[in-house]
């Protein structure tokens, strides 16, 4: 048979497999909600072709009624056919009896009817029971219009479902646009990060804002429940008492700063409750105090005016103090001058002075004093990251110079000295003296030769440089001379004096004919490592 959807150009085909049926359960044909339209049809398609078969006269052996002509060709005309026979063989001879039945006042209806008083027993189909040949013949063909009926509505049913998996068929195939919006602010820290004021789809709008913005701060500052925790923990409760004016009338928290929040929920309320607290503290410093004396000391009390506030200075005097000379000790006592003694302690002991890279720690234990001496090892640097995008650069006399370069930045994996700026990708000498340096470069091309173009040929430059300043520390680059995937460049300096406060900085040039995008195993990194 040929598809009716043979020729639907300029449409997509859909497949009926891919439509389901949603009306109801039918259990007779075993048909269910949800099955797809290529069940249902076949389903339909099978029960008409089982009655068809069944009420086709063609498949009933007749040739035990030796019809030498004129067979029946109707399924009516063979249930006759079977009546008559019925009948000849009881010997049946059928009567014609009138029959008037009122069916409403003033109307009557007189019909002549084929009467027999043979009885016969129902099929359980039909209801079984004992009826009248003339009853059995009529639910037997009341059976077969019943049957009909339900035929074509089933064919009714084909139909209609054909004409929705057609529609289905030649309907366009959507399309689905992402979305994209003008950013207002700057997003994502790796170079290069989305400009404000640039449209951007928001599917990579969300992924460089989760990766490289919410994920630090969420780092940074912990989760919801941390920051929380950390608001309701405060030690501090209105009822406190408000130090700054304990001593003139007493008063808490609740009272001398109505700004206080008991129960703080957000971090606005935790904040001000801090600052209430300091302004608190601050203010308890400008109060009044009273300094006592006791034995052997005097307090002279002098008020003065400093602003808005009134200082009390005390001068504090003792008039009798002894000190003692030990082992290894000496004790110079001078004075005493206006009441003060002055005493000068002189140790007799050894000094043990701490040198670059050593330390020295003393430890008292009576009169003896022993010294550990450690030598602390020197520090260095390590960053390390998948490198960003390179765009190529067109070779040329003015333009293929590494310091023009912009400066990569890999995240720092360690800095034992806090040299090396995260944010610039700078490494600044900390303190003059000898350091290794060195760099890796690790680049895919996976497409078509990778690296290599016989017709375009250029290089890949790296190297260490200083950062405002075109002299470079070490060099290095890589040729493609044949087909080849990966690109590596790597290069050290040993034992190089470098000057407190000289500058380091990773810088790539990229002369190839292919731009290089970042790919998840490549790396670029630099470290740094002090040795004397």
């Amino acid at each position: 048979m040929r598809p009716l959807n043979l020729d639907n150009s300029p449409c997509t085909p859909t497949a009926s497999n891919c439509v389901i049926w949603s009306g109801p359960n039918i259990p007779c044909i075993k048909l269910c909600t949800g099955d797809t339209i290529s069940d249902v049809v076949f389903k339909l398609a099978t029960e008409l072709c089982t009655l068809l078969d069944q009420t086709n006269v063609t498949t009933y052996d007749l040739a035990c009624f030796n019809l030498a002509a004129c067979p029946p060709t109707t399924f009516d005309q063979l249930i006759q056919l079977l009546i008559d026979k019925i009948c000849a063989l009881e010997n049946i001879t059928p009567t014609t009896t009138t029959t008037t039945s009122t069916t409403s006042p003033g109307k009557s209806t007189t019909a002549s009817t084929l009467v027999s008083d043979y009885l016969l027993t129902a099929a359980p189909c039909l209801g079984g029971g004992t009826v009248g040949l003339i009853d059995y013949v009529n639910m037997i063909a009341a059976k077969i219009c019943d049957i009909i009926t339900q035929i074509s509505i089933i064919n009714a049913g084909i139909n209609s479902l054909d004409i929705r998996v057609t529609a289905l068929e030649t309907a366009p195939v959507p399309v689905f646009t992402i979305p994209s919006f003008i950013l207002g602010c700057d997003i994502g820290t790796i170079i290069p990060v989305l400009p404000a004021g640039s449209t951007q789809d928001i599917d990579i709008i969300l992924e460089r804002f989760i990766n490289e913005e919410w994920c630090p701060y969420k780092t940074v500052f912990g989760t919801y429940g941390d920051i929380g925790g950390a608001i309701t923990s405060q030690p501090v409760s209105g009822l406190d008492p408000a130090l700054a004016f304990q001593y003139v009338g007493g008063g808490n928290l609740f009272v001398n700063y109505p700004a206080f929040v008991g129960a703080p929920t957000t971090l606005d309320q935790a904040l001000t409750n801090i600052w209430v607290a300091l302004l608190d503290v601050r203010d308890a410093g400008h109060q009044i105090t009273t300094v006592s004396a006791g034995n052997n000391v005097t307090v002279t009390p002098t008020v003065s005016v400093v602003g808005a506030d009134q200082v009390t200075d005390y001068l504090i005097d003792g008039t009798s103090t002894v000190v003692t000379a030990g082992d290894n000790i000496t004790v110079t006592a001078a004075g005493p001058v206006a009441g003060v003694t002055t005493y000068t302690i002189n140790g007799k002991e050894a000094i043990v002075a701490a040198g670059t890279g050593i330390t020295v720690t003393p430890v008292t234990v009576g009169n003896d004093t022993t010294y550990t001496v450690t030598a602390t090892p020197f520090g260095g640097m390590l960053a390390s990251s998948t490198p960003p995008g390179i765009p190529k650069t067109v070779p040329g006399l003015n333009t293929s110079r590494l310091s023009d370069s912009p400066i990569f930045i890999p995240a720092v994996v360690y800095d034992d000295d806090t040299a090396y700026n995260a944010g610039t990708g700078v490494w600044t000498c900390p303190a003059t003296g000898r350091y290794n340096v060195s760099f890796r470069i690790h680049l895919t091309q996976p497409a078509g030769t990778g690296w290599y173009d016989v017709a375009v040929p250029g290089i890949l430059v790296a190297g260490l440089m200083g950062a405002t300043t075109p002299e470079y520390y070490v060099i290095n680059s890589y040729t493609p001379a044949v087909v080849q995937k990966h690109a590596d460049i790597s290069g050290s300096l040993i034992g190089y004096t470098f000057t407190a406060g000289d500058t380091l900085c990773l810088k790539i040039m990229n002369t190839t004919n292919f731009d290089y995008l970042s790919t998840v195993g490549d790396v670029i990194e630099f470290s740094v490592q002090r040795i004397k």
